[in-house]
């Protein structure tokens, strides 16, 4: 076990990380917060905290060096920039919203619902809430705005709300077409009306979109969530085309089945016995059934992480599926 620092560690030899087997290169501002669960380590190698412990954390000007095998990755650092995350109150979104924090950006959170469960860790990272139904003009307005002025400017849109329709099309009324599509489509159009000319006026900037695998491969029990998954793809590399030129960077990222969201949550209360229904979520991805577990909202939120830094600076207009391959086609018969 690792004693409590008092005082801060030299830069040079020693730094705390979310991984272990990390050397901090140059100096950097520490200053001391709880680790739960958090890697440290030194130049002699890796050790594991207890949760809860207090350490000393950096908030760096340049990337910490991950040495992984004899390799040596870079890893994002997103200080002095700023973030808004739609849907960052659960799942995928608060994920992202964490990562993106934990690497120095200033994230401002837009939810239809905020939690008060997450108040403790947004403030210890200095994520900053708002109320925001991405359907409203207005309110995507004020969210955008609030953090341009709070956090002096924009630099990262993550375009995270969304809702699912498991029903076909005769059973779908319009007004749940309405409110799948708006969500959907009409949210993200408007965010990205609304960042546009911020993104601009950073000279740079970074568009996620969290689309679906139902965008890359139809399905038949829910066709309009899939068509507005289909959408959203689309839309991220049209605008990908329209803006390359002002170098704002569009992806999108097709997760699914994903654990621990509030989507995957109101699915599975609709079904029977809660393990059946799990396993068949599972087994509907060949690599989540090899692995028998479905993918989680942090490996989804590592994957928005790199499409947001510099490491991904000439990737635009990409659909990355964090699937486990189910959007590839029928997997072998076992």
């Amino acid at each position: 076990m690792i004693p409590a620092a008092t005082t801060a560690p030299d830069a040079h030899s020693f730094a705390t990380s979310r991984r272990p087997n990390v050397l901090k290169t140059a100096q950097a501002k520490w200053f001391r917060q709880p680790l739960p669960g958090c890697a440290t380590a030194n130049a002699s190698g890796g050790r594991q905290a207890p949760a809860g412990a207090i350490g000393w954390v950096p908030r760096t000007t340049v990337s910490l060096v991950v040495f992984d095998h004899g390799s040596a990755t870079m890893q994002p650092d997103l200080t002095n920039r700023v973030a808004v995350v739609t849907g960052g109150s659960s799942g995928i979104g608060r994920a992202t919203a964490l990562l993106l924090a934990q690497h120095g950006a200033r994230v401002f959170v837009g939810d239809l619902e905020l939690r008060r469960q997450n108040e403790e860790n947004f403030s210890r990272l200095g994520i900053r809430q708002r109320a925001c139904d991405v359907r409203d003009a207005a309110q995507v307005r004020a969210l955008i705005e609030t953090a341009v002025k709070e956090g002096g400017g924009l630099n990262i849109l993550v375009s995270n709300a969304g809702v699912d329709l498991p029903k076909s099309l005769l059973e779908v009324t319009e007004d749940e077409w309405d409110r799948c599509v708006d969500t959907n489509v009409k949210g993200s159009f408007l965010l990205c009306q609304q960042a546009l000319p911020h993104l601009r006026a950073a000279g740079r900037g970074a568009v996620v979109f969290t689309a679906s695998n139902a965008g890359l491969l139809p399905r038949a029990h829910d066709p309009v969530y899939s068509t507005s998954k289909a959408a959203v793809v689309a839309l991220a590399r049209a605008l990908a085309l329209a803006h390359a030129g002002d170098k704002i960077r569009f992806n999108s990222v097709c997760p699914g089945p994903v654990c621990n969201t509030g989507m995957m949550e109101a699915g599975l209360a609709t079904k029977g016995e809660r393990a059946a229904a799990e396993q068949s979520f599972i087994d509907a991805s060949p690599m989540a059934r090899a692995m028998g577990r479905m993918i989680t909202p942090e490996e989804v939120a590592e994957a928005i992480l790199y499409l947001v830094s510099d490491a991904a600076a000439l990737v635009t207009g990409t659909a990355i599926r964090i699937d486990g391959g189910k959007s590839l086609g029928v997997p072998p018969q076992t």
